[in-house]
């Protein structure tokens, strides 16, 4: 018997983040060039070294606040307006709710990566 389930899931609706009533979208991994991935990912990881610094200088404050700013700004469509509203903890759900989309996104392409080698070995 054939297994019909797709090797590629792909989804073109992003989420959506309510901010004070009104509807953001929310990027995708698929949203960003490449050079924007890396971007990302590099801004990210300076991010998270700053987050769990145990003790940070004055311009390591101003660096971490600096950085969360512009990842959500990345991650999040919304006019300047809106971002300079946004408190760090809530520029921090949005960065943290756009890197769980990437996880979960990876985890299916992983799943269906397995699954296309099952297929070809089955």
């Amino acid at each position: 018997m054939a297994d019909n389930s797709p090797i590629l899931n792909l989804n073109t609706i992003n989420p959506v983040v309510r901010i004070d009533g009104d509807d953001y979208t929310l990027r995708t991994r698929e949203d960003l060039t490449i050079v924007g991935n890396i971007r990302t990912s590099k801004q990210f990881q300076r991010f998270q070294t700053l987050r769990f610094k145990g003790k940070r200088t004055p311009n390591e404050e101003r660096e971490l606040k600096k950085v969360l700013g512009q990842l959500c700004a990345e991650m999040l469509e919304a006019p300047p307006e809106v971002h300079a509203k946004l408190t760090q903890m809530q520029q921090l759900a949005v960065v943290t709710v756009f890197f769980q989309q990437v996880a979960l996104a990876n985890g299916e392409q992983a799943s269906a990566t397995s699954t296309s080698k099952k297929r070809q070995r089955g």
